[in-house]
């Protein structure tokens, strides 16, 4: 993951950390957050494979009103494994992390108060960080959680595996992403050899223009 905190002195007690979970991007290490060279520059491209570019203007806001950034990459994702896409444990503990590491960096001088914030696969991981942050992260002070557009439904989701459907891409990572947390999950009883390897090596932007072709 990174982490950017602004320049100048932190107000006293420190800056309050916003640690932002990411919308789904895709299973490959290519699709991390951390992986894009220009992210920390603001000119992330918002049509390249993971499209973080689209969500710089509200990082660069943040940063503007004094908050300390932290995006996770989740597990799995630029790290050895695969990521457990959609399995909410992983994706909350992740984003919980994302912040713990902000508060190891002295120059960020951030606070104990935390505030989450997550779209998409990442307002999923919102509200599993909101869930378990008293058990797994006492340390932190959570402020509030802001999820948007979150996507638990797993089993209304699935069936659209095997369609013809927009969501493939999604369907696919979904189920490679709970046979990685639950390696008993029969995955070839829902998805064909070829899908899953696409999956592992790209971006859902491919993912998804691949399967409907």
């Amino acid at each position: 993951g990174w982490v950017i905190a602004p320049t100048g002195r932190a107000p006293r007690g420190g800056r309050v950390v916003v640690t932002w979970a990411h919308g789904a991007s895709g299973l490959a290490d290519v699709c991390a957050p951390s992986k894009q060279a220009d992210i920390a520059s603001g000119n992330a491209s918002t049509t390249g494979p993971a499209g973080y570019g689209a969500w710089m203007p509200m990082v660069q806001k943040l940063l503007d009103a004094g908050y300390v950034i932290a995006a996770t990459d989740y597990e799995g994702i630029g790290t050895p494994g695969l990521h457990p896409f959609g399995v909410g444990e992983s994706e909350g503990r992740s984003v919980l992390d994302a912040a713990r590491a902000a508060r190891g960096l002295k120059a960020a001088a951030a606070a104990r108060k935390v505030l989450v914030f997550g779209h998409s696969q990442g307002g999923h991981a919102a509200l599993f960080a909101g869930e378990l942050a008293a058990s797994y992260a006492p340390e932190l002070r959570l402020l509030g959680v802001a999820a948007g557009a979150p996507g638990p439904d797993v089993e209304h989701t699935l069936p659209f595996v095997t369609s013809a459907s927009v969501f493939n891409g999604f369907n696919v990572a979904f189920v490679e992403g709970f046979h990685a947390a639950y390696p008993q999950f029969d995955r070839n009883a829902l998805e064909a050899s070829p899908r899953r390897s696409r999956a592992r090596r790209s971006c859902l932007r491919t993912t998804r223009s691949t399967s409907r072709r």
